[in-house]
Parts: structure tokens; C-alpha cells; sequence
């Protein structure tokens, strides 16, 4: 077995501070056109962007579907 991290470097170091909404893994590398249409498909058109990721056939795909964080203007200042 072997272990799989997300946002976070294989031993453990150099966390990414950021959030993640859904994480896909391929089999293969994905062409510059396809993830090009995966990024056009998040940003104009969401509905569609489930179709489009499950259209490249991932091996795993979590869709965290949770709310988004508040955003506040001039947050901590």
C-alpha cells in the first residue's frame, strides 16, 4: 500500500495553505486542451464541470461539497 497526500509534499513537509473543492487523479497525464477545458469548464460553465472531469475517465475524483468559506472585506484589518 502506499499513501496518497493532497496539498501537502509526500513526507510530510510544505503544506499548501490553501483549500481544496474536489481532487481528480488520472492514469495518464492530461493534454494541455483537456485541462485547458477542465479550467473553462469551472469558470464559465460549473454544471458542466462535473461531465468534463468524468469525460477523462480519473481513477479516483472526491468532490468535497461543503460550503465555501465566508469572505469578509478588509478581513484582520
Amino acid at each position: 500500500d502506499t499513501q496518497t497526500s493532497f496539498g501537502v509534499r509526500s513526507d510530510g513537509s510544505f503544506f499548501w495553505p490553501g483549500q481544496q473543492a474536489e481532487v481528480a487523479m488520472y492514469g495518464t497525464a492530461l493534454s494541455a486542451a483537456r485541462v485547458s477545458a477542465h479550467y473553462t469548464a469551472a469558470t464559465t460553465t460549473p454544471a458542466s464541470y462535473v461531465t468534463t472531469v468524468q469525460a477523462d475517465s480519473p481513477v479516483l475524483y472526491y468532490r468535497f461539497a461543503e460550503p465555501a468559506d465566508v469572505t469578509a472585506a478588509n478581513i484582520g484589518t
